[in-house]
């Protein structure tokens, strides 16, 4: 329930930020054209015209309104496109055949994905910090090799702990790094406006933006990996080192 309030305050924000670039001067004037007239109906609501001119100017602010939904619609339509594609290959080409070879070592082992706040600590300085922390917390950590039929060599880390002497749970631990292709989206966004003679997305919009994507990735990754979920096979942390 935190999160979903979360990331509908973080949709709002866009949604403001967007409305804002997008034309904030005309709006004002706008609402300022609103108040006029409106006032003006008020002072004589019988004067010929005065309705009318009411009716047009609400009908041109409700049709600027749609044109910046219908804009932004495709925007995020196109970007939840690209979360969900990133989504399903990760799965289809790496988190799936991760899981089955889990499985074989280790019945009870577990697949944990790492859930990033920003692409910053999906970088490999981060990555390295956050194996480091790993060690520092009495786990072994080791490197496995994963190569299917057909499809590329991929590493993925993994994790042991020994308690009471003999081997617990094992764990494969892995940094979702093809969320890194959102960042290439985001500055292809905002060349875009660029190009347009638009205003650039801020720091704050880009933020805002890769944040939603991030949780749009996790939002189908949840749904394709349900069952192993239920199941206990599947998990997720973050730099606090939850569930690891």
């Amino acid at each position: 329930m935190l999160r979903l309030a979360h990331d509908y305050w973080l949709y709002l924000k866009l949604v403001a930020a967007s409305i804002r670039t997008r034309g904030l001067l005309a709006a004002s004037f706008a609402l300022l054209a609103f108040i006029a007239i409106l006032l003006g109906v008020a002072a004589e609501p019988d004067k010929p015209g005065s309705w009318a001119s009411l009716f047009t100017l609400l009908s041109a602010i409700f049709a600027a309104l749609t044109v910046i939904r219908m804009s932004m619609k495709a925007n995020f339509d196109e970007n939840y496109s690209l979360a969900f594609a990133l989504a399903h290959g990760y799965v289809s080409n790496f988190a799936r055949q991760a899981i089955d070879d889990l499985k074989t070592l280790s019945p009870e082992g577990t697949f944990v994905v790492f859930r990033p706040e920003g692409l910053a600590q999906l970088e490999d300085g981060a990555v390295k910090g956050f194996k480091q922390k790993i060690v520092e917390r009495g786990y072994r950590s080791s490197v496995r090799h994963l190569e299917g039929e057909g499809k590329r060599v991929r590493d993925v880390l993994v994790v042991e702990s020994l308690e009471g002497g003999t081997q617990a749970r094992l764990r494969y631990v892995d940094f979702p790094s093809t969320l890194l292709t959102l960042k290439s989206l985001v500055d292809y966004r905002s060349a875009e406006r660029t190009r347009k003679s638009e205003i650039a997305l801020s720091n704050d919009e880009q933020e805002i933006i890769t944040r939603n994507l991030i949780n749009m990735f996790f939002d189908e990754l949840v749904k394709l990996l349900a069952t192993d979920i239920t199941a206990g096979r599947v998990r997720f942390t973050d730099s606090s080192m939850v569930h690891l």
